[in-house]
């Protein structure tokens, strides 16, 4: 099964590193390691303070660039803690012109 989500979050900064998520996604993004097809990786996040089925997205090199929208995060949170296993995919990054800030929509598979 494959569905599209765009990830949330992707505005603040990571709470452990206090690194910009948007500084992140555009330094990647123009060396070219978010283009569309770049594999990203979860992680289930139940410490988050705004959600206890939270699920953390990082960027191929590790860092954090945001969350899956709560709708998605629930029922994924809740696989992974059964094992189902969870690929994810850059499907593209928008934004970033004129001031906007970037976006990272991504494809993931099950």
């Amino acid at each position: 099964m494959i569905f599209y989500t765009k990830l949330v979050g992707v505005t603040f900064s990571n709470e452990n590193s206090g690194e910009n998520r948007q500084y992140i996604i555009r330094s990647l993004y123009r060396h070219g390691e978010l283009d569309e097809g770049a594999e990203l990786t979860m992680k289930m996040d139940p410490e988050n303070k705004f959600d206890d089925h939270a699920v953390a997205v990082f960027a191929p090199d590790g860092r954090q660039i945001g969350h899956l929208p709560k709708q998605q995060a629930y029922q994924i949170f809740e696989n992974m803690k059964r094992g189902v296993k969870y690929r994810m995919y850059v499907s593209c990054v928008t934004g970033g012109e004129a001031g906007n800030a970037y976006g990272v929509n991504v494809k993931i598979e099950y």
